[in-house]
């Protein structure tokens, strides 16, 4: 009984609002009933869920810096603090729950009041981001933050898993180009995405060379860099044209993990502030300021074997040189060490030799239906290379069979 009074009282003090993605301050002289917050959307859903079942306005708003708002509605400000002492002192919400006018509430994307009608809640354009980011395989969600990356967004790994600082990326993404910022992408934002990072691609001359005798296999910004020399570890390139003043040695080491942690040390120890560090069991990203200039340095080991990179660049390079060193250390490969081929016969060719597309970074929207039984390559959805249409940067704009699974590409970085 007492339940369904509190129900009641507080159903007559909320007012359901229609919650815009521009506007979602309370109105004048009331204030939002903040409940929780979360920075995980599924659990953001689970316990919006379990409020509704007594608070009939209940929402979920995106917030800044990132994460999920769950509020009850509003109340009159001068009922407001009676109206949560009594609802906290009978254990209907929270002690830490608060109001707030709602100036961090960038949008909102769940309602109780559009689950009770139809579907599971969430906002139609949202809810049609959320099932497509559930459809990404790992490559393609690797693929996706390597595309933020080459758009200024990210700067981080690309290790495939999708975490806060890649969905503040996607919100950075959208707010520069006047989107909602959800944190997820539609598909029409995928194909926003993927053009900006084929222009920045394009513009630095983004192609994979390799090197026989360092036994290494890379991405390179060739636009950017003269023809190599040797070196005692490896070879070095100079910067030119825009990139003039950096410089970038590519490493070839043996002894395994004994060499990768002396590596790891000497970069460590020339950074002097400012360190942004990834580490695995089997390599590491350290990128930082020495004075003025920017130093990066990522390593992998594969067995005995161990290569890597070195790009140091003045400071005011890095909006140029950023994307470039992330999206290089996401390419490195340890390759049989032999005669050739060599960079610098690699770089002097008016075309890579070979130059395998960019991954798709969301399914495709049309399967034919005979792509998965005859790759004949052995393993399921693979699809051969003669038959890989290039990417353009013509948007897409037919909608994916729901019926169907998507067929896939390999994220070749």
């Amino acid at each position: 009984m007492v339940q369904r009074i509190l129900g009641l009282i507080l159903a007559v003090l909320l007012l359901s609002l229609p919650a815009r993605a521009q506007d979602n301050l309370a109105p004048p002289g009331k204030v939002w009933v903040q409940v929780a917050t979360e920075t995980d959307l599924a659990t953001a859903t689970s316990r919006a869920q379990r409020f509704a079942r007594e608070f009939e306005f209940t929402r979920i708003f995106v917030i800044e810096p990132e994460g999920y708002a769950i509020a009850l509605g509003v109340v009159n400000r001068s009922e407001a603090a009676a109206t949560v002492r009594s609802l906290i002192r009978r254990g209907r919400i929270p002690r830490d729950t608060v109001t707030t006018r709602g100036e961090d509430y960038l949008l909102e994307i769940w309602s109780a009041k559009r689950k009770r009608i139809a579907g599971d809640g969430f906002a139609p354009e949202f809810a049609e981001a959320l099932k497509l980011d559930r459809r990404l395989s790992a490559s393609q969600r690797r693929a996706t933050q390597l595309a933020l990356i080459w758009s200024g967004e990210l700067r981080d790994m690309a290790d495939g898993r999708i975490g806060p600082r890649t969905r503040a990326a996607i919100r950075s993404f959208q707010r520069k180009n006047d989107l909602p910022p959800t944190g997820y992408l539609t598909y029409d934002q995928f194909d926003m995405l993927i053009a900006a990072r084929d222009r920045a691609q394009r513009a630095v001359g983004w192609r994979v060379v390799e090197d026989g005798p360092l036994g290494l296999r890379i991405r390179l910004a060739a636009a950017l860099f003269d023809a190599p020399r040797k070196v005692d570890v490896g070879l070095r390139l100079q910067g030119r044209g825009p990139a003039a003043g950096a410089t970038l040695s590519l490493l070839s080491l043996k002894h395994g993990r004994r060499s990768l942690d002396n590596l790891y040390d000497a970069a460590k120890g020339n950074l002097d502030r400012g360190a942004l560090l990834r580490r695995t069991a089997d390599g590491f990203l350290l990128r930082g300021l020495n004075g003025r200039r920017v130093l990066f340095t990522a390593a992998r080991r594969e067995g005995d074997a161990v290569r890597g990179f070195l790009l140091s660049y003045p400071a005011d390079l890095a909006p140029l040189l950023d994307p470039v060193a992330f999206a290089m250390q996401a390419a490195i490969e340890i390759r049989p060490v032999r005669s050739r081929p060599l960079l610098a016969e690699e770089l002097g060719l008016p075309a890579p030799r070979e130059d395998r597309p960019e991954p798709r970074m969301t399914p495709e929207r049309r399967e034919p239906p005979e792509v998965a039984s005859r790759s004949g390559s052995g393993r399921a959805n693979a699809t051969p290379r003669d038959r890989r249409r290039p990417r353009t940067e013509t948007p897409r704009r037919d909608t994916p069979r729901p019926d169907r699974r998507p067929r896939v590409r390999r994220d070749d970085d």
